[in-house]
């Protein structure tokens, strides 16, 4: 078979041609990976209920939500309503739950959101029950469960209106995520410096902090001395832990309206560090109010 030289020449120029373009693109995903929030808002859909609370004469009921259909592939979500205020350890008397599915026919067990509520006493979102993470699942379908009780019928009855739900795709992109296979994996161990991966390399689309400069998200850098360390810890499904950590950065930045991610440093399982706040390079910067660990 004879070989044609000029046309293994161009064959391999183009392949050449085609990898730089593709080290180019990685590259700028990289940095500018995009992420997709959306906001919906919720109602019982088959009597349209806009406020949940107990009747007169119950002290507990329990509400199922139809199945909502996201407007695409989302790998984290949270919900979100407002309720009234019934005092100390009244919010016990309320649990809400979600669960998710790809196809809307297999389905997660039911989440328990947990605890949940402002953590500033400046936060911009005060009378908003939020929970601190959002759930770090995939899925294309989700559906809401909420249950509300007291101990007997002479006690107020706990109220939630304005649900929503928040849900975010921040998936790295297929040719990043093919490529990224091919390195070497990048672990910690106990004799090791630690690895922290910078907010540009995890694909944070504010990689210095400068946003909202000048604006009322903006909190400039403080520091102080450490003696304490906290460690939140959370699971997810996902074995994108960069993907997982921009979804946290989406949600603390808009949905909690904090301008920022709310951690110095988030810890994967492999025990790759990465960082958070802006300004947290050397030193913990002072976060927008704890340190976390996905």
């Amino acid at each position: 078979m004879k070989v044609n030289f000029r046309t293994l020449s161009i064959l391999f120029l183009a392949g050449a041609a085609l990898s730089i373009f593709a080290a180019v693109a990685v590259s700028k995903n990289l940095t500018s990976t995009p992420i997709r929030r959306e906001e919906q808002t919720l109602s019982d859909q088959s009597d349209k209920i806009a406020t949940l609370t107990l009747g007169e004469g119950d002290t507990e009921r329990v509400w199922e939500s139809s199945t909502f259909r996201a407007k695409y592939r989302f790998n984290a979500i949270a919900p979100q309503w407002e309720e009234e205020d019934l005092g100390s350890g009244q919010t016990k008397n309320r649990q809400v739950y979600l669960r998710t599915s790809p196809d809307g026919k297999t389905w997660s067990e039911w989440l328990d959101v947990g605890e949940v509520g402002p953590l500033r006493d400046d936060d911009p979102q005060p009378r908003t029950m939020l929970p601190e993470f959002p759930l770090l699942v995939d899925g294309k379908f989700f559906q809401y469960r909420v249950v509300l009780k007291r101990d007997k019928l002479s006690d107020p009855a706990p109220k939630i209106s304005e649900l929503k739900v928040t849900y975010i795709d921040s998936h790295t992109p297929l040719l990043t995520a093919l490529l990224n296979k091919l390195r070497p994996e990048v672990t910690t161990s106990a004799r090791q410096e630690p690895v922290v991966i910078s907010r540009a390399k995890w694909g944070n689309p504010d990689p210095y902090g400068q946003r909202f400069r000048g604006t009322s998200r903006w909190w400039a850098p403080t520091y102080a001395p450490v003696k304490q360390l906290f460690v939140h810890h959370t699971v997810f499904n996902s074995s994108d832990s960069a993907a997982a950590v921009r979804a946290v950065w989406e949600y603390h930045t808009y949905t909690r309206g904090w301008g920022d991610i709310g951690y110095n440093y988030l810890i994967d399982r492999r025990g790759v560090i990465y960082e958070g706040r802006a300004g947290t390079t050397l030193w913990p910067v002072t976060p927008t109010p704890t340190t976390a660990v996905p």
